[in-house]
């Protein structure tokens, strides 16, 4: 059997998103300095621009982010700097 170079990408992705779905972790992480649809959306990408991250909630009211993560990639310390990293106090 052949294994192309695409294939073998997509199977060391799929084997990721697995590992990562066995050791996933959820936190919220209260956030300070939202204060609309727009600052939600910013968090919301930062955060899911980070690796190890699998899914987010932000919400205003309360201002926090539920998070879905690989604690073995990324740390809620990670987590904190990267909502700090796009101007909101975590």
């Amino acid at each position: 059997m052949h294994v192309s170079p695409e294939n073998k990408i997509y199977e060391n992705q799929k084997c990721f998103f697995i590992q990562s779905v066995i050791n996933m972790k959820e936190d919220s992480i209260k956030i300070d300095g939202m204060m609309c649809g727009h600052c939600q959306m910013h968090v919301t990408k930062a955060l899911f621009a980070a690796d190890g991250v699998l899914d987010v909630e932000v919400t205003l009211d309360p201002g926090q982010a539920k998070v879905n993560y690989d604690p073995e990639i990324i740390t809620i310390k990670g987590l904190k700097g990267v909502i700090n990293e796009a101007g909101y106090k975590a």
